[in-house]
C-alpha cells in the first residue's frame, strides 16, 4: 500500500467501517510510515476540535463562546507541528 492509498483509507474510515483487508493493510502501512501516522493524528485532532467547537454552538449557528487569542494560537501551532 502506498501513502496515497493509505490517506484515502484514513479518510474513508471516518465515514464507515473498513473491510478486514483494508484495515489490515492500513495498519501495516501505519506501522512503517510516520507521515501517514502524522496525517491520521492531525485528522483526529481536527475532529476533536470540531466536536468541541460544535458543543459551543447554539441551534441558530451562532457561537455562544469565542475562543481566546491564546487558544487560537495554540491550535495553529499544534496543527502546524509534526507531533
Amino acid at each position: 500500500m502506498n501513502c496515497k492509498e493509505a490517506a484515502q483509507l484514513i479518510s474513508e474510515q471516518r465515514d464507515h467501517k473498513l473491510g478486514f483487508k483494508d484495515r489490515f493493510g492500513l495498519r501495516m502501512h501505519l506501522v512503517m510510515c510516520r507521515m501517514c501516522t502524522a496525517y491520521r493524528d492531525k485528522l483526529d485532532m481536527i475532529s476533536r476540535f470540531a466536536k468541541q467547537a460544535s458543543e459551543f454552538m447554539m441551534g441558530d449557528g451562532h457561537s455562544t463562546v469565542a475562543l481566546s487569542a491564546d487558544t487560537k494560537e495554540r491550535m495553529k501551532r499544534k496543527l502546524s507541528s509534526n507531533d
